[in-house]
């Protein structure tokens, strides 16, 4: 038994050891973490999601060793895609760093310790800043229109936002899940238990022939893929 409690408590430490024997890239605070879904290779990166405008990315050395840490950006508008992360910070002799208040896209860090031992890390960050700021109310004898007024618009969250690049293909095609899905969970309800309400997932709510005859609060909610 005791041999047995022995070889256990090695395992345990090797395994501890193993466990850290990488750099790690890590997004403190956020709220969600996920994997991309590349086309062409079982080697998938993190999505971290973050509930703001910005987010935090941190990036450490495994055995704590003194370390330079060079910093890329994606720009999906470079025409070449093996040109589209571009550097813009490079911290150099630490063992963690952090680059803080960044915006929504895709970062690289590659980690350089004193013996030119080089780990490449990549992920993408979405910050999920989206708010329902009113309603847009467009009343006649014929129909009812209501059509929520979010910040980004609509468009805009469902084609600009949320959105990564398939990096297993040379052409690093785009990937907008989640910007597509964002309002596919809408539910519409009435106080008034009287108004036919049609059948509706989507954000713009139609009530027509006839409009409602009786008075009535409208609530929509609108749950996403990020929890909210």
């Amino acid at each position: 038994m005791r041999l047995y409690n022995k070889i256990s408590a090695l395992f345990v430490f090797l395994w501890f050891l193993g466990s850290n024997a990488h750099a790690q890239l890590t997004a403190p605070g956020r709220v969600m973490a996920m994997t991309t879904q590349y086309s062409n290779t079982t080697k998938q990166d993190s999505i971290f999601v973050f509930y703001g405008n910005t987010g935090v990315l941190q990036a450490r050395h495994s055995k704590g060793n003194s370390a330079t840490f060079t910093w890329y950006r994606y720009n999906p508008l470079k025409p070449d895609p093996s040109q589209r992360f571009e550097q813009f910070d490079e911290v150099t002799g630490v063992s963690l760093s952090s680059q803080p208040d960044l915006a929504e896209g895709g970062y690289r860090v590659i980690v350089t310790d004193t013996a030119d031992s080089a780990e490449v890390f990549t992920c993408w960050l979405f910050t999920d800043n989206v708010t329902l700021d009113s309603i847009a109310v467009d009343n006649s004898c014929q129909f009812l229109e209501l059509n929520p007024i979010t910040e980004p618009a609509p468009y805009d969250i469902t084609y600009d936002r949320f959105a990564y690049y398939d990096l297993s293909r040379s052409n690093q095609p785009v990937r907008n899940t989640y910007g597509l899905e964002y309002f596919s969970n809408v539910t519409w309800q009435a106080s008034e238990s009287r108004v036919d309400m049609p059948y509706s997932s989507t954000l713009k709510l139609i009530v027509e022939n006839p409009a409602p005859l009786y008075k009535s609060t409208y609530t929509i909610t609108i749950q996403n893929s990020f929890g909210r």
